[in-house]
């Protein structure tokens, strides 16, 4: 997995420079470009760290709860009495 992951990455490293390099031939400024999509790179990364948060937190409320459920269903079924 790193290791496709660190090719992908490198592939689109290439990819981008080489349309960057082109811009710059054609005579547009690429660095504003650039800098806006590194910026909004970094904030996709934060909301989608924040939504990744939120679904583990929820997904845990929800373990919890189906798992005390079930503790407390097996300790009712322990209780029951074999000499009355």
């Amino acid at each position: 997995m790193g290791f496709g992951f660190a090719g992908k990455a490198v592939y689109t490293a290439v990819w981008i420079a080489a349309v960057s390099l082109f811009m710059e031939l054609l005579g547009f400024s690429t660095q504003k470009w650039l800098t806006a999509g590194g910026l909004g790179t970094v904030l996709l990364t934060l909301a989608g760290r924040e939504v990744n948060y939120g679904l583990l937190g929820i997904s845990l409320r929800q373990l919890t709860a189906v798992l005390e459920s079930l503790i407390v269903d097996s300790n009712i079924e322990d209780t029951s009495c074999d000499f009355c």
